[in-house]
């Protein structure tokens, strides 16, 4: 079953279209790269998968059915969002914060029970950091609080995560130990859909690429087709040399 499928999507804003054409399936294990320059729409395509914004033509589906026939919960429990930062104006534990990751699983008033900080423990020990549950997240580093909002999102117990530039701002060590933590999840089953800026980290993850130009402009195809100096540049407005070295291909 796709966990996500769009099809014919066109996104905007107010009337406005940004990108059309967009069609997309994900299936449990795979992982959909998204890539374009800033302004191109990618943010506006994630707002619309999530149901934040309706499409402006086209049709979204979770699990097979329209994302608009779906509640607010029904859809949090098909479809985790992970947000490029850690946004937490209370010092509250690592452990309390993925908790909030169990509310679609909640009724309305009703409070955490056992199985839930269950749910909470296990997605801190998935991403290697259990030991950071008593911490402030306010007191984590960047690359910390990176892996204790995917821990939240797993909390979710969605089957597919959409990331937004989820290595965004962090060093070589703390990217490169994210990687792999993406690399493992989706080997455990679940759809990711990551935006990303870097060429090689699409290159590592993605069973299947989508591009969106500053035109707005949609290509869409396997990464062998779309991760291409040639395919990049025309992209991001670069010299084909210099797209091969961001992917690593230049001698």
């Amino acid at each position: 079953m796709e966990l996500i499928s769009a099809s014919d999507l066109a996104v905007g804003h107010r009337g406005r279209v940004l990108a059309r054409g967009i069609s997309l399936s994900l299936r449990a294990g795979e992982t959909l790269c998204l890539l374009g320059p800033n302004g191109a729409g990618k943010t506006t395509i994630f707002r619309t998968l999530l149901g934040l914004i309706p499409p402006l033509g086209g049709e979204v589906a979770l699990g097979g059915e329209p994302l608009d026939r779906l509640t607010r919960a029904e859809r949090a429990r098909r479809l985790a969002y992970v947000p490029q930062s850690l946004a937490a104006p209370f010092a509250y534990p690592a452990r309390e914060f993925v908790l909030q990751g169990r509310t679609a699983h909640l009724g309305l008033f009703a409070a955490p029970g056992p199985a839930d900080r269950a749910a909470a423990e296990a997605a801190l020990a998935t991403m290697g950091i259990a030991h950071l549950g008593p911490e402030p997240v306010t007191r984590l580093s960047g690359g910390q609080r990176q892996l204790v909002l995917i821990a939240r999102a797993l909390a979710q117990a969605a089957p597919a995560l959409l990331l937004d530039e989820p290595a965004a701002s962090l060093d070589f060590g703390n990217r490169e130990r994210l990687l792999a933590r993406l690399e493992a999840l989706a080997g455990q089953g679940l759809g990711l859909v990551v935006s990303t800026h870097e060429p090689a980290h699409a290159l590592r993850l993605a069973d299947h690429v989508l591009t969106v130009d500053a035109a707005g402009r949609i290509a869409s195809g396997p990464p062998a087709e779309l991760l291409t100096p040639e395919h990049l540049s025309a992209l991001y407005d670069l010299a084909p040399e210099t797209m091969a070295r961001a992917l690593g291909q230049a001698g």
